[in-house]
C-alpha cells in the first residue's frame, strides 16, 4: 500500500483537456521483430463506443431515462463548457434523444434545483 500520497490530486491520465502528462514517445517499447515488426495499435480505430450505450437508453422507461439524464445534468453543473459540448455530442452519438435530454436539462436548471 502506498503512503507517499501517490501524486496526491494530480491528473495522471491522458489525454487531459485541463493539462497534466503528455506520454513521451521516446521512453516507449520498441517494436519486436517477430515476422515483420510488432508495434502497439489504436484500440479505439474500428471501435463502436455508442450503440451499446445508445441500445441501454433505449430499453429505459421514459422515468428511468429522465432520471439518468437528471443525474448526469446535475453533476456536469460547473464543468468546463468545451468539455460539456464534448460531452452531450457522444450522448447524441448513443441516442438523440439522450443528447438532446442532457442539454436540455443543462440549459434549464441551476445547480440549486438539482440539489
Amino acid at each position: 500500500m502506498r503512503f507517499d500520497g501517490n501524486g496526491g490530486g494530480a491528473v495522471n491520465y491522458q489525454p487531459n483537456s485541463l493539462g497534466g502528462p503528455v506520454e513521451d514517445p521516446s521512453v516507449g517499447k520498441p517494436a519486436l521483430a517477430i515476422d515483420g515488426a510488432a508495434d502497439r495499435y489504436d484500440h479505439r480505430e474500428g471501435n463502436d463506443d455508442f450503440t451499446q450505450a445508445g441500445n441501454l437508453f433505449r430499453l429505459m422507461d421514459a422515468g428511468e431515462q429522465g432520471r439518468l439524464m437528471d443525474t448526469i445534468a446535475g453533476a456536469m453543473h460547473g464543468v468546463p463548457e468545451a468539455i460539456v459540448a464534448r460531452q452531450i455530442g457522444c450522448f447524441t452519438k448513443a441516442d438523440p434523444a439522450y443528447g438532446a435530454g442532457v442539454a436540455e436539462r443543462l440549459r434549464t436548471r441551476t445547480p440549486e434545483a438539482v440539489a
